[in-house]
This record gives structure tokens, C-alpha cells and sequence, in this order.
């Protein structure tokens, strides 16, 4: 099976475009070798980048991860939490570490290692990067912090005009694209521009924690008590500033007067988002430094 995962930094932490590039997964055979697999990279290169023309950008693949003009706080969010944290969970960090980029190459020399690598064994090799190379040191705390619930704004669960029940799982879906199609739909995952969002064949709660968290900064808890996997087409100005879940480069950006995420979440989906306060997970920075470029 093969796995894609596309994320983006939240708004103010700066990745445009995160990517997991597609590898693929054997199953059993690779939890077993994944215990042998390496976890520190063999080759790493920082490199400091002042240019502000450089879009932001960063991905993974087997035994190889790439940053170019990324912030110290995107590369946390990114190994700590596979790029989940929102900026105001990351906690004590001095304000070089959101303000200067850095390019950064990283890989596994030997290639049958590096195919033993799993995504999660990478973001603990970038983990391990941040400590060697950044001195970082950090743990893990629960305070309590403005969050969003996310319900149906009408009871009875009232799907809106762009909100849809999917006819299909996503294996079912994939099997319906014929093999010479050229570019290929979206029918299994999250993608969007700044000011839009889609979803396909996934749950209220993939929406709530990884893509509307990240459009509004802000931790997500899905209260809707929908079951099953939906199909959604969002679109709202975005305030100043902000990035949205993924970015596709050269999308048509969409109208500046039309409505917050607020207003289109209720018209459009039929979703409502109401303030609390809840203890959530953050990051505490103990210590970190500047590497030494190489």
C-alpha cells in the first residue's frame, strides 16, 4: 500500500507545502525490519537561507529529508508531531527560531537501510537531528489554552450544500481512476490553497484536527458525533497571513470579499466552531541553538 501524507505548517510557522513523499509500506515484513532501521541520518547539511524570495518547502522520502528556507519551529512541529502542532503549542522557543531559515539535507547512505525507514522512524531521525545539530531540548506539557469545538450548526445533523456523505471508500474510489488518466483527482485525502479546502473520503474528525486546526490556528476538537467519511469543498477569505492546510502552487486564490471561515464553515458545511478552554498537549522549549552551517 502506498501511503501519502501532504502538510503544511500552521499559519505564522511558515511551510507552505510539506510533503511525505510517497513510499510504500510491506506490511509485516516492514514493522519487523523497522526495529533495525537507523536513527540518526549518515549525511547532514544546514545551511542558513536570508533569502525572503524563497517559498518554503520541505519533504520527506526513504532515508532522505530536504528543508529549504524553513524556520526552526517548522522543523519541531514536523518531528515532534508529524507538522500537527499549531505555533501556540510550541512554547518558549526564542524568537530567532520563527524568524531565521535554514536549508537542510539529510540522508541514509546505505539504500537497503534506508528502505527500512518508516514514517514515523523518520520524524524520530529528524528529532534526533534538531538535538545533535540545534542542541534542542524540550518535553512535553498540558496547559490549558483557548480551543475550537467543532459541531453542526443545525440539529439533527444538517449537512450543508458542500458537505457530503462519500459513496465509496477510498480503495473502492482509486480503483474507479482508469490507469492512463493524466493528472490524477483528489479522492482520498485533504488538499487546499489559501481561502480553500477539499476533503475526500475522510471523517469530521481528520477535518477538525488536521485542516481546520490549521486554518485557525488553534487546536480543533471535533464534537459533531458524525460517523463515516465525507466528501467537503470549502471556501472563504483568508485573513491576513494565513496559509492553509496544503498549498497547490499557481491555484486561483479566491475572492477577498467573501466570507470568514466562520460564516462559510456554517453556510457551506453546516459546521460551527464555539470557544472553550481545554488543557491541550504543548512543546516546552528547554534550550536550543543556532547549528554550526556545513
Amino acid at each position: 500500500m502506498t501511503r501519502v501524507h501532504r502538510l503544511n505548517a500552521a499559519r505564522g510557522i511558515g511551510i507552505c507545502a510539506v510533503v511525505f513523499a510517497a513510499w510504500t509500506i510491506q506490511g509485516d515484513a516492514q514493522s519487523q525490519s523497522a526495529s533495525t532501521a537507523p536513527v540518526v541520518f549518515d549525511v547532514v547539511s544546514i545551511k542558513p537561507n536570508p533569502s525572503a524570495a524563497v517559498r518554503p518547502r520541505a519533504g520527506f522520502r526513504p532515508g532522505r529529508f530536504e528543508a529549504v528556507a524553513a524556520t526552526v519551529q517548522d522543523l519541531i512541529a514536523m518531528a515532534y508531531s508529524g507538522d500537527q502542532l499549531r505555533r501556540s503549542q510550541i512554547i518558549g522557543a526564542p524568537q530567532w527560531t520563527e524568524r531565521e531559515r535554514f536549508d537542510v539535507i539529510a540522508h541514509i547512505e546505505d539504500t537497503s537501510q534506508a528502505a527500512r525507514v518508516t514514517p514515523d522512524r523518520m520524524l524520530l531521525m529528524v528529532q534526533n537531528l534538531l538535538i545533535d545539530r540545534f542542541k534542542l531540548v524540550v518535553h512535553w506539557e498540558k496547559r490549558e489554552q483557548p480551543i475550537y469545538t467543532l459541531t453542526f450548526a443545525k440539529a439533527g445533523q444538517v449537512l450543508g450544500p458542500k458537505l457530503r456523505r462519500a459513496d465509496a471508500d477510498c480503495d473502492t474510489r482509486s480503483s474507479r481512476i482508469p490507469a492512463n488518466a493524466g493528472a490524477r483527482p483528489v479522492v482520498c485525502g485533504m488538499e487546499g490553497t489559501a481561502g480553500q479546502a477539499l476533503g475526500r473520503t475522510m471523517t469530521l474528525s481528520d477535518f477538525a484536527t488536521r485542516q481546520l486546526s490549521r486554518i485557525v490556528d488553534r487546536v480543533v476538537v471535533d464534537r459533531t458525533g458524525a460517523v463515516g467519511i465525507f466528501d467537503w469543498d470549502l471556501e472563504w477569505a483568508p485573513g491576513p497571513g494565513e496559509v492553509s492546510p496544503l498549498s497547490a502552487d499557481g491555484a486561483v486564490p479566491p475572492p477577498a470579499d467573501g466570507p470568514s471561515i466562520f460564516v462559510a464553515l456554517e453556510e457551506q458545511l453546516g459546521l460551527k466552531l464555539d470557544t472553550e478552554r481545554g488543557q491541550v498537549s504543548v512543546l516546552v522549549v528547554d534550550a536550543v541553538s543556532r547549528p554550526t552551517p556545513n
